[in-house]
């Protein structure tokens, strides 16, 4: 698979929003176990726009989240991820 190309380059600050959103999957405990979030927060005030919870990493809870977003996605300039194994649909 090619490399996806960094469009944000660290640009971590932005002056609209929905120019750039950011997402990542992390764990959290919970119990005895291991529950996973995904968030999508806008750079622009960074808020949390979109939000999905599960007990599996899967790129299901990443396309709830997406799924979540108040918002037309076509209003949006850039989607950014780090990229990981999760976050890339084939």
């Amino acid at each position: 698979m090619a490399a996806i190309p960094n469009h944000l380059a660290r640009q971590f600050h932005q002056e609209k929003p929905l120019n750039a959103l950011v997402t990542d999957l992390t764990y959290v405990r919970v119990g005895n176990s291991w529950a996973y979030v995904c968030l999508i927060i806008d750079l622009f005030n960074r808020e949390i726009i979109g939000l999905s919870v599960g007990w599996h990493k899967t790129a299901e809870l990443v396309k709830q989240a997406i799924q979540s977003i108040p918002y037309a996605l076509t209003k949006v300039k850039i989607f950014h991820s780090d990229r990981g194994r999760s976050l890339i649909i084939s």
